[in-house]
Formats: C-alpha cells, structure tokens, sequence
C-alpha cells in the first residue's frame, strides 16, 4: 500500500500565502500606510502629492530612468542571490517578508571608500537596493541587516519616486532656457520642501530597520558608525558622547547648514531611534522582545518626541537617560 505523502498537506497556494501575509499585516497599517511612518514624512508626502500635474510627471520620469539605473547595476555590480552572497540574500529575504514586501533584488558596488547603501523602485519595476562594498566590509553581520531593513523600509513606504522626481525635477531646474528665471524663482521652496521631506523619510526608514533588526540597538550603532567611517578595528562607541554632541550642537546656528541636507545628521537619527524603542508599535511589530520596564510611547507621543529632534527649528531638549 502507498504511504501518504506528507508534502501534500502543504498549501502550495500562492492566493492562500497573499491572503494570509495581508491578514496578518492589515492592523500595522493606518490608512493604508505602515502604522511606524514618522508622521512628517506621510503629511509632506501629500502636500508634494498636491502639486498640480506633480505625481504623474514623477511617475512617468521614474518610470523612464528607473530600467536605465536597473541596467547599470546589472553591468557594474555584483549581484546577490542563494548561490552568491547568500548571507546577504537571506537578509534581504528576512527583512522583506517582516515587512511584507516582495524580495529585492540586491547589487554589490564594487567602491570600498564609499560607506551607502540606496533603493531604487516604482510600481512598474521590481525593487532593487545597492550596498557599497565599503558599508559590506566595515559594518557587522547585525549591523548590515539592520541597514537592509531601512533601505526596504523605503520600499515598503513607496518612497522611491518621491525621491528620484525630487533629483531629477530639482537638477532639470536651469537647464530650461526660456522658463529658467521661473524656475529659479521657484527651486528654493520646492527644494527645500523635497529635502525637508527627504530627512522625514530618513526617520520611517530607520524606524523599519529596528523593526527588522536582530538586536533593538543594532540600528544605534550603525548610525554612529557613519559618523568616524566606520573603522574596521574600532567598535567602542560611546552613545552618551554623541547625545553630548547633539547638546553642544543644539543652541547654535551652525545646525541650519543641515537644511540643505536630504539626512537628518547621526545624533538625531539616534536620538529618534531611542524614542521608537520606547514605543508601543515596536513592541506589536516584535512580540518576541522584551519591552522596557517603562509607559510605551502611543503613536501621537512617539512622533511629538521625534519631532523635537528632527526638526531643525525646535531642536528639544532631550532627557538625559531613557
């Protein structure tokens, strides 16, 4: 008589997967955005979003350039898959289906000066993220997966053709003849609205990090870690110094120069981690960790905090322990 065969009780169903992965994702999600967005970050979404004729034009240059970035990382690095650098792939994998999004396709750069990583994706092409080989040497296993998960954190927040309309629209100003008096009238505020929103992205995405991360202060010390370029044989970061940074920082005039740039400098971005460890949404993304001994930051209060740190107008104070 011919033995049941066990693999035929496995749903290999791809609906089934879908529909379970949705079920068991639908309660992180707030209006259909993920309920760890930093609030900046979707409020300056829409308000770009608004702009008359602003998101088809995006759609449609993303659309154009997206396949011609495919194609370069395609020729000029390595790409990553469970035949080739598969502790990478495995990451990515990791971090995906936690996230719920599909597996990007991963590319090695062949630049080991550069510590980056970055995401490139549209709805019309599959995801893609680059790592550096700099940031692959220099970071350790914890750290780069918590790297991953920020750069599908992009993903997962359809950040990319924000963020390539925002290059390719702002670098077209000038180059247009008869309207470039317009246009340079206009650059400054559409610039300084697209970085603004860029530096609020910074802070969802490292945000998606933690949430993928092995260890709750991976993603700390990968931050602090871009501030000395990540030495390979110096691992003793002192935390407390940096916030002590931040202080002396904090009352000066010094911190506007950071207006024009598309990441909120390393302290913030920690001190904004720290608060997201404290929250309550952390903690309903990862069941499996301890939560501190302390009240759990609500939506509302995580993202009052956070505006205290990111904004370059307030810049709060911040506690001296947590």
């Amino acid at each position: 008589m011919q033995k049941d065969n066990p693999l035929m009780a496995v749903d290999y169903s791809f609906y089934d997967y879908v529909t379970a992965s949705q079920s068991r994702l639908a309660p992180h999600l707030i209006d259909g955005v993920p309920d760890y967005a930093y609030r900046e970050d979707f409020a300056l979404r829409k308000h770009i979003k608004r702009l008359p004729g602003f998101y088809p034009l995006a759609k449609a240059l993303t659309n154009q350039y997206v396949p011609l970035i495919k194609q370069t990382l395609n020729l000029k690095c390595l790409k990553v898959g469970p035949s080739q650098f598969s502790d990478v792939y495995d990451k990515a994998v990791y971090c995906a289906r936690i996230l719920g999004i599909g597996i990007p396709t991963v590319f090695i750069d062949n630049d080991p000066s550069v510590i980056n990583a970055f995401t490139v994706a549209t709805e019309d092409e599959a995801p893609m993220i680059c790592i550096s080989s700099g940031l692959l040497e220099r970071f350790s296993e914890d750290e780069l997966l918590t790297v991953i998960g920020h750069e599908c954190g992009h993903i997962h927040n359809e950040h990319s053709v924000f963020d390539l309309a925002a290059q390719l629209l702002i670098g077209a100003i000038g180059i247009l003849p008869k309207m470039n008096q317009a246009l340079t009238v206009l650059s400054t505020p559409l610039r300084l609205s697209f970085l603004s929103w860029s530096r609020a992205a910074e802070i969802t995405c490292d945000r998606a990090g933690i949430i993928c991360s092995n260890n709750k202060t991976d993603s700390l010390y990968a931050e602090a870690k871009l501030l000395f370029g990540a030495s390979q044989d110096r691992n003793d970061i002192n935390i407390e110094a940096i916030f002590q940074q931040y202080d002396s920082l904090r009352g000066t005039p010094v911190r506007l120069i950071e207006i024009e740039s598309t990441h909120p400098i390393p302290a913030r971005r920690i001190l904004a981690e720290r608060e997201f460890l404290s929250s309550e949404i952390l903690y309903q993304w990862r069941p499996d960790w301890e939560p501190p001994e302390t009240e759990l930051l609500a939506k509302k209060e995580l993202d009052d905090n956070t505006a205290k740190f990111v904004s370059i107008a307030k810049n709060g104070k911040r506690k001296d322990s947590k």
